[in-house]
């Protein structure tokens, strides 16, 4: 994606409120699925405004990120979950999140894992019912496929297992869209604070000073002297 243009705070937030009011237009007529009892922040995540993809995200976003290091970044011991609905082809979704959720620089071919066999077949309850998902492991995450009714979910979850999982209906995406906006403005508090004027800019804490420091003064009494030797 490319910006064409910088918007001010006003204009940012204007365009989050349409996309809200879209959301709310199109969370009746398309089915999205939380997890039952679920007790840290849930909200939107991919939305498409007419068929496609529907996801509710149960954790932080950003927490399951790696550095190049391969160091954990923060957040990744609480549990996540995100609920995908809407998907073509649930395979290949399933790998598509796998490569995300890959170490950097980790060589992931997408097209021959496609149609790899799943690690095991799991019961996951939604609304109620017991559904058979496949499902792959990695050490530090699991995914899922399956099928409710005419719905195909995906599921990406870290923290819990497959049997402990209740999927449910979502009837009201106002709290979701809700924690959503509280996600976005913390988001945006915390890259401010990431800033701090320094001569006039506006710079990285962080970041190098690549600006000379400006030479002393002369001292006033200083004749030279002190440079070419006394007498």
């Amino acid at each position: 994606m490319e910006w064409a243009e910088r918007l001010t705070p006003d204009e940012f937030w204007e365009r989050i409120d349409a996309g809200e009011r879209s959301l709310r237009d199109s969370a009746a007529a398309w089915p999205s699925y939380t997890v039952a009892g679920w007790q840290g922040p849930a909200m939107v995540g991919e939305w498409a405004f007419g068929d496609g993809v529907h996801a509710i995200v149960h954790g932080d976003p950003l927490a399951t990120r790696r550095d190049a290091d391969d160091l954990v970044l923060a957040g990744l011991e609480e549990p996540h979950v995100l609920v995908r609905t809407g998907d073509d082809d649930a395979r290949r979704t399933v790998h598509l999140l796998r490569r995300a959720a890959s170490r950097p620089g980790e060589a992931f071919d997408v097209a021959s894992v496609a149609h790899a066999a799943p690690d095991e077949i799991a019961e996951i309850v939604v609304e109620s019912t017991p559904v058979l998902f496949e499902v792959w492991r990695d050490p530090d995450c699991w995914w899922a496929a399956g099928s409710y009714r005419d719905d195909v979910i995906v599921i990406e979850a870290r923290g819990l297992q497959p049997a402990s999982l209740r999927l449910v209906r979502v009837a009201d995406i106002e709290r979701f869209i809700a924690q959503r906006r509280e996600w976005i403005i913390r988001l945006r508090r915390e890259a401010a604070t990431e800033c701090a004027p320094s001569r006039g800019r506006v710079v990285p804490r962080d970041a190098p000073d690549d600006e000379p420091d400006e030479p002393d003064e002369p001292d006033e009494q200083d004749d030279g002297s002190a440079a070419h030797g006394a007498g």
